[in-house]
């Protein structure tokens, strides 16, 4: 399978770019949770599709995460939508995209098909919300912001992911739960982001749009993807959003948290595929 790294320029900035699949491809975005990196999509970058290799596979890094460059001054989610938009413009993606976001990024898609509709022929929401932040947790992401500021991302990194995976991740071979390679890959990720980035992205997540006036005005395929266990964004919730988009399909994997698509990946690949069969060759999706 190709695989390659991609650098763009983003208002002077470089975004990176991991792809795989062909380049003639159904053209399928993947965009990361915060504050993470493309390595969460590492089941999807190996194991989509490759039998029929039909998927050009895009996982930006995203401005101030991984091995892109920093975040310039403050950020939105339209503002993060557009920079994908961009993005896709300098890597001649001709035809529209099937946009899967997760968690807050699932939050950039609904800024995304709000205004680059024309780039956008499916949407697959992941582990996400339509809602904006209550005034509550609003504020208490602006704290964290200050905090992460102060104390550096140790902090975050060590509390934040037992928020991410069920609690049945553990150490292969071992009895007791404990850390698995996921669970560190997420960990390590987080340690190494920018206080500064962790910092923006709090606040726009806090000042972000609510989505769900749209709700009803979606017009493309749309796949909503829950995991049982998640306690960030529940199942009850996802399947209650969905059911406010016309036609939407709702699925939940069983046994995992946040991150589906890193806790079960051959799971969450089979839902992606099937709801994907026949794009490309004429037949709707």
């Amino acid at each position: 399978m190709r695989v390659s790294e991609t650098s763009v320029d983003i208002d002077g900035r470089q975004m990176v770019v991991q792809e795989t699949g062909p380049v003639d491809g159904v053209p399928v975005l993947l965009v990361h949770g915060f504050p993470l990196n493309h390595a969460m999509w590492q089941n999807q970058i190996q194991g989509l599709d490759p039998p029929g290799n039909r998927f050009r596979v895009l996982c930006p890094d995203l401005m101030g995460c991984g091995s892109s460059g920093p975040i310039d001054g403050e950020t939105s989610m339209q503002q993060i939508a557009d920079q994908l938009a961009a993005m896709l413009e300098q890597l001649q993606v001709c035809r529209p995209v099937v946009f899967c976001g997760l968690s807050m990024r699932g939050y950039v898609g609904w800024q995304f098909l709000q205004h680059h509709r024309d780039k956008v022929s499916h949407l697959i929401a992941c582990n996400t919300r339509a809602a904006a932040d209550s005034q509550i947790v609003a504020r208490g992401r602006r704290q964290i912001a200050i905090s992460v500021l102060q104390t550096g991302t140790a902090p975050i990194a060590a509390s934040l992911p037992e928020k991410l995976f069920a609690l049945r991740t553990a150490v292969p071979g071992e009895s007791a739960p404990g850390k698995s390679a996921e669970y560190r890959l997420i960990e390590n990720t987080i340690a190494r982001t920018d206080p500064d980035t962790i910092a923006k992205l709090q606040r726009a997540m806090a000042d972000r749009p609510d989505a769900t006036p749209m709700l009803n005005r979606v017009v493309v395929p749309t796949l909503v993807i829950a995991g049982e266990c998640d306690v960030i964004t529940p199942p009850d919730e996802m399947r209650t959003m969905a059911a406010q988009i016309t036609g939407a399909k709702f699925a939940c994997i069983a046994g995992v948290g946040h991150l589906t698509p890193l806790e079960d990946g051959p799971a969450f690949n089979a839902l992606v595929t099937e709801f994907l069969a026949g794009v490309g060759s004429g037949e709707a999706g």
